[in-house]
């Protein structure tokens, strides 16, 4: 699954890039952590790029997965994790 994960951060990175960036912090069989970090469009809504991640994820891993918490680290990043369902 890794290097499913390792395409997704690619495909979201390429078209979210210049807005926020995503990055493996961890990741087994049931969670998959990531750290989403930038400047971020908070009028678009927050979690519409986690979400975003996540329909990415299932896309391409044919897994359905939910957001299973987030928390803010710092002004300019989030870590958010993804299980399995």
């Amino acid at each position: 699954m890794q290097s499913h994960i390792n395409e997704v951060i690619e495909e979201f990175n390429k078209y979210r890039g210049s807005e926020i960036q995503a990055e493996l912090i961890s990741a087994d069989n049931n969670m998959i952590t990531i750290k989403f970090s930038g400047s971020f469009c908070y009028t678009c809504g927050l979690i519409d790029y986690f979400e975003d991640f996540q329909i990415l994820l299932e896309d391409i891993t044919k897994l359905k997965f939910k957001i299973e918490s987030y928390r803010q680290l710092d002004v300019d990043s989030y870590i958010v994790d993804y299980s399995v369902i």
